[in-house]
């Protein structure tokens, strides 16, 4: 009987306890927010990009963003105050011009800070590097204006998807938490209660998660 038992677990994914089926859900899930999101933004804006391939403009937003943080850092005589910010633009912006590309790549690094929740760094300057990001999209926006409707139609898409990918993101902190440290237990706990009948169940965000992990891992 525990022969059989352990097989028709072993096929059916089981046996192990809610401890590892949530730890599962939740490793897939966390995998989606880092890679499998990345990749999928990747190909979306991969139309823009060709379109875009060899045009450079100015960073006007940025650097009216950066003197902005500048101006508060000489006014309180603490240079501490938005410095990862300044930091990573700070070059370009002395630069003068980037190729769409390079201000894409600058952004997503922009981006990847202030999604990195552990980072005591990105925590503090979340306001600047907020405006910062803002400041190249708008860059990047002038560009794409510049080459005509057709990079403009790629570019709204390309962003559509990516609001909504953000919104799939945010979404799945409420099974693995913040930080994608929620134990495998809570994991489950979470999902029987968003699947639940009461008014705490949440039929959108369990379906994200359920889309993120993938069927197997469901």
């Amino acid at each position: 009987t525990g022969d059989a038992a352990l097989a028709i677990a072993n096929r059916t994914g089981g046996g192990a306890g809610p401890q590892a089926a949530g730890e599962a859900v939740r490793d897939a899930l966390v995998d989606w927010t880092d890679d499998g999101s990345r990749l999928v933004m990747d190909r979306v804006y991969q139309p823009v990009n060709t379109l875009m391939n060899g045009i450079n403009g100015p960073l006007n937003n940025t650097a009216a963003a950066l003197n902005t943080i500048v101006g508060r850092q000489n006014e309180a005589a603490n240079p501490a105050i938005g410095a990862t910010a300044v930091r990573e633009v700070m070059a370009a912006v002395q630069q003068g011009a980037l190729s769409f590309n390079g201000l894409s790549a600058l952004r997503t690094r922009v981006g990847s800070l202030l999604d990195d929740s552990l980072n005591p760094d990105s925590r503090v300057d979340r306001g600047a590097l907020r405006a910062i990001y803002g400041a190249l999209t708008r860059d990047m926006e002038d560009m794409v204006r510049t080459v005509g409707p057709r990079a403009q139609g790629a570019w709204t898409r390309a962003n559509g998807i990516a609001r909504q990918i953000a919104e799939r993101r945010q979404a799945l902190e409420a099974v693995v938490g913040k930080r994608g440290d929620a134990t495998g237990e809570s994991v489950v706990d979470r999902i029987v209660t968003m699947a639940g009948s009461k008014s705490s169940a949440d039929a959108a965000t369990l379906n994200q998660a359920r889309r993120a992990a993938g069927g197997q891992v469901w």
